[in-house]
Order: structure tokens, then C-alpha cells, then sequence
């Protein structure tokens, strides 16, 4: 008697494939959906004060004790547009970046790079504040919300699991996001936006580094016998 096996491996396979895709995008969306719900809290009269108190961040706030504005800052967005820069690099690169990861870790990467771009500026920021630097002294008072660090982060992250799968790639994605990044901080406005600008290039380092270090594990060649 000849057996015959059916073959379900695939049909498995592709469908538990469709379905982690699936969650990974039900949890994009649940992560998008919290800057826009803060946001349009920070709209309405009633709870307009405690977004503000939670979200409003600034180095000067930071310095005195206010330090969950660090992370409230990310996830308030200075206006809502349906098409823009924050946008743009939501759909083109935080999109494709979770669905590579996941929800969890390109949310940790937005959150850390966002940080860490934060207080590397906030250093510089209130040290020329103490020192009389005009330009600081602005940008210490001046409250800085939106998700724009922790995207770049993100952007950074992407252009390195880029560069892991084609090298060419990835090394002109990253070439293209320094571009930006450099050219709106020699060509943007002044006032001190140009510290602020910085905040991007650091960010962008950040995400590099997240994905470089703690991204998915690479292929480990085999030794020589």
C-alpha cells in the first residue's frame, strides 16, 4: 500500500506568518494611537492641565524635578496633521521598522533614543544657560514636545537592519537621513532651533546603536578548520 502525507507545513506556516504580521500591526496601531489620545486630551479645557503638568517638557522644568516630561514629551505631538514630516516619517519609516521588530522593541527604541537625544541636548542646553549663552538661555524656558527625536531613532534603527541585509542600501538610507537631519540644522531657523536640531543627529546615533546592539541576533560565520 502507498501512503500518501498531505503537506499542511506550509498553510501553517504561511498563516502563522499572516498572524504574527497581523499582531504586530494591531500593536502599531495601539502605540500610535497613544500620542494622538494625548494629544487631543491636551486640546480639551478640562484636561488640558494635566497633559501640560505630565507632557510640557523643558530643560528648565527638567531641572527642577519635573523629570517625567522627559518621556510625556515623546508622545505629545506639538499639532496634529494628517500629512507632514512627523507623518512622512511615520508611515515611510516607523511603519516598516515595528513590523520588522515588533510593537515592544520599536517602541523601547522611540522612547530611548527619544531620551537619550533629550538629555544629551538638555546638558548642553542648561550648562550655557548658567554661562549667559543667549541662545540657550531661549531654548531653557522653551517648552519641546513631539515625537520627531524618538522617530529619527527609529529612522537610524531601520537604515541598520538595512545595512544588515544590503549594505549599499542601508549605508545610502543612513547617508540620506544625515542629509536631512544636517541640513535642517545649518539651513533652519535661528533663535536657538539649532540646539534642538541636534537633538535628531543624537537620536539618530541612538538608533543605531539599539539596533546594532540589541537588535535581532546576526548570522555567525562559521570558524576556519
Amino acid at each position: 500500500m502507498t501512503s500518501h502525507v498531505i503537506p499542511v507545513t506550509n498553510a501553517r506556516g504561511a498563516r502563522s506568518a499572516f498572524e504574527a504580521r497581523l499582531v504586530r500591526l494591531l500593536g502599531v496601531a495601539a502605540f500610535l494611537c497613544v500620542p494622538t489620545a494625548i494629544t487631543v486630551l491636551r486640546m480639551t479645557s478640562p484636561t488640558a492641565p494635566v497633559i501640560r503638568a505630565l507632557c510640557a517638557y523643558s530643560p528648565e522644568r527638567m531641572l527642577h524635578g519635573e523629570v517625567w516630561t522627559l518621556v510625556g514629551s515623546g508622545l505629545l505631538l506639538s499639532r496634529l496633521r494628517m500629512i507632514g514630516p512627523t507623518s512622512f516619517f511615520i508611515v515611510a519609516l516607523f511603519l516598516p521598522y515595528a513590523l520588522t521588530r515588533g510593537a515592544l522593541f520599536a517602541g523601547r527604541t522611540f522612547l530611548v533614543g527619544h531620551v537619550v537625544a533629550t538629555l544629551a541636548v538638555a546638558v548642553v542646553v542648561i550648562s550655557g544657560a548658567l554661562l549667559g549663552w543667549h541662545a540657550a538661555s531661549l531654548v531653557y524656558h522653551r517648552v519641546d514636545v513631539g515625537a520627531s527625536a524618538g522617530l529619527a531613532a527609529c529612522a537610524g534603527a531601520l537604515a541598520c537592519v538595512l545595512y544588515g541585509r544590503v549594505r549599499v542600501l542601508g549605508a545610502l538610507m543612513l547617508a540620506g537621513l544625515l542629509w536631512y537631519f544636517v541640513n535642517g540644522l545649518v539651513f533652519g531657523h535661528g533663535g536657538g532651533h539649532g540646539l534642538t536640531d541636534v537633538e535628531h543627529l543624537v537620536a539618530l546615533a541612538a538608533g543605531v546603536v539599539i539596533e546594532w546592539r540589541w537588535g535581532a541576533p546576526r548570522p555567525v560565520e562559521a570558524s576556519a578548520r
